[in-house]
């Protein structure tokens, strides 16, 4: 029984992080597409990654080798896939093309370009396309082996630069994590490891749009990963903080409730509660109703039964899981009296 609760619990954040994501999305696709401005096609869409993935982000760390970090030889009059991809004047197409050869060892002149393109704030990157190729980019840094050893920085200082877009600093934070458990395999790696921890601990109190909840996700998962370095009791009492600040974004919000139901932060069921009968947003309630299913009982039943019996058809998947929770934690109860 504990196996399949564990299992619900992971389905219903999935669930919950569906709608998040999608409502995400959109939100980042209102401005008018680059097509409309350009005679060259637009690149494939590509899909933006989903903050803190461990399993993709475990393969790489397993494949990453122990060495200081080197950079090859190369001239710098030639023009390579790192010298097409970060100028903007190039046609959309080229770029992406030359971000998919990105190389697997940089070069001290290409480091220094790439550097420079990332903490420089660019005149495209309010479009969605740019945000991808950078996002990408740092996937393809964090994917070094070893990563440039002053990557930890530049991503921490792309994070605090509020000239820089708010998504790309949100991927900044997200790609903090990864840089984090690569850097953890390196030698004198421990200034490096303290200032990462910093920076994530800053985020994670910042309450503009997803950057806190990004934060928390990191927090939270690197907390599993490395205990020793990440209190997770210090984890729940910021979860909770954000919960119960009604200034944040929604998409902290709905971050904070999950992790306060996985840390089973008992004290957040009030707050919970209260998103998930008012809540200002359909993914805001049904991430307050899922935690509800963890952080509730009986005294919850007679609301989630009322939105089963209710108009709004996209909170009954919800309601029902976390009845379906509720009992099944009152069943373990009841079997060991």
């Amino acid at each position: 029984m504990k196996a399949k609760w564990y299992i619900a619990i992971t389905l219903t954040v999935l669930l919950v992080g569906g709608w998040w994501w999608l409502h995400k999305e959109r939100h980042h696709q209102a401005a008018p597409p680059i097509a409309a401005t350009s005679a060259q096609s637009e690149p494939p869409a590509r899909p933006r990654p989903v903050p803190a993935n461990p399993v993709r982000m475990n393969a790489v760390v397993a494949a990453a080798p122990v060495r200081p970090t080197t950079f090859i030889a190369s001239s710098q009059n030639s023009e390579t896939s790192v010298s097409i991809m970060i100028n903007p004047q190039n046609d959309e197409q080229a770029r992406f093309k030359a971000m998919q050869a990105f190389p697997a060892h940089l070069t001290a002149f290409e480091w220094t370009q790439l550097r420079t393109f990332l903490v420089k704030p660019g005149s495209k990157d309010e479009g969605q396309l740019e945000q991808v190729l950078k996002n990408e980019l740092m996937d393809a840094l964090c994917a070094q082996s070893p990563p440039p050893e002053d990557l930890g920085d530049v991503l921490s200082g792309i994070y605090r630069d509020q000239n820089q877009n708010d998504v790309i600093r949100d991927y900044a934070v997200q790609h903090l994590a990864a840089y984090f458990e690569k850097a953890t395999l390196q030698s004198d790696s421990e200034k490096s490891l303290q200032s990462v921890q910093s920076t994530l601990w800053e985020a994670a109190a910042n309450p503009k749009g997803s950057l806190g909840g990004t934060a928390l996700l990191a927090l939270n998962r690197l907390s599993q990963e490395y205990p020793a370095r990440f209190d997770q009791s210090q984890i729940a009492v910021s979860a909770l903080r954000m919960a119960q600040n009604s200034i944040v974004g929604e998409l902290t919000h709905i971050t904070a409730f999950q992790i306060c139901a996985q840390l089973k932060v008992a004290d957040a069921l009030p707050v919970v509660l209260q998103a998930a009968r008012i809540g200002e947003t359909i993914p805001t309630r049904l991430s307050a109703i899922a935690a509800l299913g963890v952080l509730g009982g009986e005294q919850q039943v007679a609301f989630l039964n009322e939105i089963m019996q209710g108009d709004q058809e996209r909170l009954k998947p919800a309601a029902q899981h976390a009845l379906d929770l509720i009992r099944s934690h009152n069943n373990q109860a009841n079997s060991r009296k």
